[in-house]
């Protein structure tokens, strides 16, 4: 009887029996335990944001290729839906903006729910880049980007938590980045020359002296990311969060947090150049001349970094997908919450662990001076 009862779970059609969410079936915990080994080898029904292009395409491809259902959002429904015809037995589409109020967004995520009877794997992909100095966005670019990268991601993982929570399983995956870790990074002109040749030498300290006297004198590079980097950051904060008030009820949460990859990211980001995009900010910024130099260089520095970042998005969307079965990569193995990706990543967020670890060694005994004495 159990048998048949499992095998029932599945319609003809690839979608899942109208009683599959557990808020439906008043045995769902026990029935959830029952087939717990059978899961494991079932497809998953994913929801992935920002899907018109870029990694989360590439997702939606190497979701199917595993044998899921996807149900793939973008804002504009004309930009995806392709992919319904494509692959028409896995892929349903569906307009999704982020940004939308939260009512929305729960309306979108029941009529999610209902396209394949189901949800196991949420995907907060879509993201917003904004470039400047602080001091030209100021608020409205702050929160320009975190409407998308933060706010929206809160909201669009909160509509599904309920389904998630009642079903005692799922997974939530956030899609960081290592600019979360380098917000306030400065790179040299040489620097820029050797970390794009480094492949060709066996370390830096073979081509340093090779131009050293040519360039100690060019000025630095400010990455102006702040805006950007500053939401990922606060993303990485709030996905370890959700990781442990989520656990009890079977939902695993991930950031990943990739470097550069070869996608149209840079030729979508918006540049701020003292101006407010909402009457949010009382005060009107102009563009400030001190900041024109470090911003035309940074902007040359984008156009020709373009095309040339060494992440590739297919293999980033093969090890998320990897994750969500604990296989491939994943096997014998699982991140606590957050996973970088990217050779690129992995140096830039070492690099910042080794100079906070350098902090408290040189300031460790001022830190421990200010604890009330005994």
């Amino acid at each position: 009887m159990i048998g048949l009862y499992v095998l029932a779970l599945v319609h003809v059609n690839g979608t899942r029996p109208p009683f599959y969410m557990g808020n439906r079936h008043p045995f769902s915990r026990f029935r959830y335990t029952l087939i717990s080994n059978w899961q494991s080898s079932d497809f998953r029904v994913w929801l992935i944001t920002g899907t018109s292009s870029g990694l989360g395409r590439d997702l939606v491809r190497k979701a199917v290729d595993r044998g899921d259902r996807v149900i793939a959002t973008a804002r504009r429904l004309s930009r995806i839906e392709d992919l319904a015809a494509q692959y028409p037995n896995n892929v349903k589409v569906l307009q999704l903006d982020v940004t939308e109020p939260f009512k929305q967004l729960r309306s979108k995520a029941q009529e999610a729910v209902s396209l394949w009877n189901g949800i196991d794997v949420v995907v907060n992909n879509a993201g917003f880049g904004c470039a400047g100095v602080i001091e030209e966005g100021g608020t409205d670019a702050l929160m320009e980007t975190y409407k998308t990268n933060v706010f929206g991601a809160v909201n669009v993982t909160n509509a599904f938590l309920p389904y998630l929570r009642e079903q005692r399983h799922g997974t939530i995956v956030f899609i960081g980045s290592r600019s979360g870790w380098r917000t306030n990074f400065v790179v040299r002109y040489y620097d820029m020359v050797l970390s794009r040749h480094e492949s060709q030498y066996s370390s830096y300290r073979e081509m340093v002296p090779l131009c050293f006297v040519l360039v100690t004198n060019l000025p630095k590079l400010i990455l102006i990311i702040g805006f950007y980097g500053s939401s990922k950051a606060a993303l990485h904060a709030i996905a370890d969060a959700l990781a442990e008030e989520v656990k009890p009820f079977g939902i695993k949460v991930y950031n990943i947090m990739p470097g550069g990859i070869r996608t149209q990211g840079i030729n979508n980001m918006r540049w701020v150049r003292g101006e407010t995009s909402s009457s949010q900010c009382s005060d009107f910024i102009k563009a400030i001349s001190d900041y024109d130099e470090a911003i035309h260089t940074m902007t040359n520095h984008f156009q020709s970094t373009n095309g040339h970042e060494t992440g590739d998005s297919q293999k980033v969307a093969k090890v998320i997908v990897d994750l969500v079965h604990c296989e491939g990569v994943a096997t014998d193995r699982q991140p606590d919450v957050s996973l970088v990706l990217g050779s690129d990543a992995k140096r830039d967020i070492a690099k910042k662990c080794h100079g906070v670890l350098d902090l408290l060694d040189q300031w460790g005994d001022v830190a421990a001076s200010t604890d009330l004495s005994e």
